[in-house]
C-alpha cells in the first residue's frame, strides 16, 4: 500500500487457465505511486470484477460463440459459414476490460490513452 495503488481486482472463471490448472486466480492492477499516480491516499475507489465466462469448459477445451440456432459465430455474431472468419471464443473478459477502462476515465486514470 505504501508503494502502490491498488487499481483493480479481476477474479477468473476458474476454467480460465485450463487445462494447465483449475486453480482459482485473480488478476491484480497495480500503479506505482509518484509520477502520474500522484502522492499516497489513504482512501480511494478500486475497481472489482468477476468473469462469469471463461471461454473454456471444465477440460480447457475452447468454448465458442453461438447463434440461436446453434451455429458458429464470429467477433459481430456473424455465422462463420457467411463471414469466413473464424468463430469468437464465448467470454467476458473483453467486457470487463471496457468496463475497466470506462471506470478509470471517469476516475480520471492517466495511463488511459484516448481512442
Amino acid at each position: 500500500a505504501q508503494r502502490a495503488r491498488l487499481l483493480a481486482v479481476v477474479g477468473l472463471h476458474v476454467n480460465t487457465l485450463k487445462p494447465f490448472t483449475g486453480t482459482k486466480t485473480s488478476v491484480v492492477f497495480l500503479e506505482k505511486w509518484g509520477g502520474a499516480a500522484g502522492e499516497p491516499l489513504d482512501a480511494y475507489p478500486v475497481f472489482l470484477a468477476t468473469s462469469q465466462k471463461s471461454g473454456k469448459n471444465n477440460s480447457g477445451e475452447y468454448v465458442f460463440r453461438t447463434d440461436a440456432k446453434g451455429n458458429l459465430v464470429d467477433e459481430d455474431d456473424v455465422p462463420v459459414t457467411e463471414s469466413g472468419r473464424p468463430a469468437a471464443i464465448d467470454h467476458d473478459l473483453d467486457e470487463i476490460a471496457e468496463a475497466f477502462v470506462k471506470w478509470g476515465r471517469e476516475q480520471g486514470l492517466n495511463f488511459l490513452a484516448e481512442d
